[in-house]
């Protein structure tokens, strides 16, 4: 407890200069107090910008914390209250030595209640806010009992997130996604031939972009030696790719996989209808070079269905191989009536017709014989024309000349160049140049990726009779001579 005197004026007592009094006393505790504000409050910035990667309830607690202690920091003084007492002013003296009070005045004062603790309590608050401040880099990075963290490399390694990625690029081989990728994209190329070309450009990106996936390759504006997406974020994102990179191809159960075609030259997950189309396509075709007919357009149309098939759809691909089978079943129906119509015509003789005879008979053949003249004779001027110029031509000199000798074959690698030589000619003729060229052979590529199995083709001709045989002997063999 303290007492201050305020003096005999009241208004003069006030709590506004007490309080500068003992905060004056207390410079060294008011500047901690300074401090603490200013912890917390650039704790609360790095909370704010750390929060994407915090738990809620660990953020808001810590939160709340902070804001507990700013709202509730202590205080220098208690209490203070004001009071007043009556005291003598003026003092009369008698002869005889005698005191009395000749006048009474008021006299005002504070008792102030101050806190002794105050400094080491501030002390103890910035080490709470301090110890915050410090578990937020702890929480925040490479920490796997939380979801939101944010990892590097190592972070990836110990919270078991890279054996993830390499399970998931395990089972791409597994279930053949790469492979079936890479031979269909192997098979087609971008022209009018092949309409499932974008759509399988983009299932190559799609799987490329699953099986190379690396969480590093992409960095945290939080800090740049993390990854961006966070510990839950990866998960996620990994068990999204587990779940469709299966879908991508062959998945027979799903409408919209892409089909690639097996060692046997047969389209996946559609044998059925493929079997059946290249069945009764065949079976026309092969009519087809009986009758003469159509055998290019049945050809074409099974070269459209093979080109069409690799990177499709399940769903397009038993479209194009039912239309296909249609077709066909089509055309082996019009050659059955066809020969139908045969056997009928062999079976029934024609009926013979008299003659058709025309009384223009003689002036159409004049017409005739009159044209055949004179188109002969204009073509007979056009060969003489034709003739003259040949003959000019021959005597113009040729002061360039390309001969197959003067090319060169060169190994792969090797730049290849195109010179411009004189040729060396007796003195008095026309000089003449020569073109001397090296060109480097073309590297042996691989072996391409077996396409659709394609329909039947045209049967050979009969070969030529071999000779006859030298003359055998007229005698039955030892073994099989029951008298020897």
């Amino acid at each position: 407890m303290g007492r201050q005197n305020c003096g005999g004026r009241q208004w003069a007592c006030s709590w506004t200069s007490l309080s500068s009094t003992y905060e004056n006393n207390n410079n060294n505790s008011n500047a901690i107090r300074r401090q603490l504000l200013s912890l917390c409050g650039a704790c609360v910035q790095e909370l704010i910008a750390a929060s994407p990667y915090l738990p809620s309830n660990t953020y808001q607690g810590w939160l709340n914390e902070i804001n507990t202690i700013t709202n509730t920091m202590p205080a220098y003084k208690i209490s203070a209250s004001r009071d007043s007492y009556k005291y003598c002013s003026s003092w009369v003296s008698s002869w005889f030595f005698w005191r009395r009070c000749d006048q009474r005045r008021d006299q005002y004062f504070w008792n102030v209640s101050v806190n002794n603790n105050y400094a080491s309590q501030l002390n103890n608050l910035k080490s709470q806010v301090q110890n915050i401040r410090n578990s937020i880099p702890t929480t925040v990075f490479n920490n796997c009992s939380n979801p939101y963290t944010l990892v590097d490399q190592n972070g990836i390694n110990s919270c078991g997130l890279q054996e993830k990625i390499e399970t998931q690029k395990k089972s791409a081989e597994t279930t053949q996604m790469t492979q079936s990728n890479r031979e269909v994209m192997e098979s087609i190329k971008n022209t009018s031939d092949f309409p499932q070309f974008s759509l399988a450009t983009g299932r190559d990106g799609t799987v490329n972009k699953m099986y190379d996936w690396n969480p590093m390759d992409n960095r945290s504006t939080y800090n740049s030696n993390y990854a961006s997406s966070r510990k839950n974020d990866i998960e996620n994102t990994l068990n999204a790719y587990n779940n469709a990179i299966p879908q991508q191809y062959n998945k027979c159960s799903n409408p919209n996989t892409s089909i690639s075609i097996d060692s046997n030259g047969v389209p996946n997950c559609v044998s059925n209808e493929y079997n059946s189309a290249i069945n009764n396509c065949s079976k026309a075709y092969e009519m087809s070079q009986v009758y003469e007919y159509g055998t290019d357009k049945l050809m074409q149309l099974w070269t459209d269905v093979s080109n069409s098939v690799p990177g499709n759809t399940l769903t397009t691909n038993k479209t194009v191989l039912t239309t296909a089978n249609d077709s066909c079943n089509k055309w082996i129906d019009m050659f059955n009536v066809w020969q139908k119509k045969e056997d009928e015509a062999i079976a029934k003789p024609c009926d013979p017709e008299r003659p058709i005879s025309s009384t223009n008979d003689k002036v159409i053949a004049a017409m005739v014989d009159d044209w055949f003249e004179k188109s002969s004779n204009h073509i007979d001027g056009l060969n003489k024309k034709l003739n003259d110029l040949k003959n000019k031509l021959k005597n113009m000199p040729n002061i360039l000349e390309i001969n197959p000798d003067n090319i060169i074959d060169a190994t792969p690698g090797m730049m290849g160049t195109v010179s411009v030589k004189n040729k060396v000619v007796p003195f008095g003729e026309m000089p003449t140049q020569y073109l001397e060229m090296i060109l480097p052979t073309g590297e042996q590529g691989e072996p391409g990726i077996q396409g659709v199995s394609g329909i039947q083709g045209d049967i050979g001709k009969n070969g030529s009779s071999g000779q006859t045989g030298s003359t055998g002997v007229p005698l039955i063999p030892n073994n099989f001579n029951y008298n020897i």
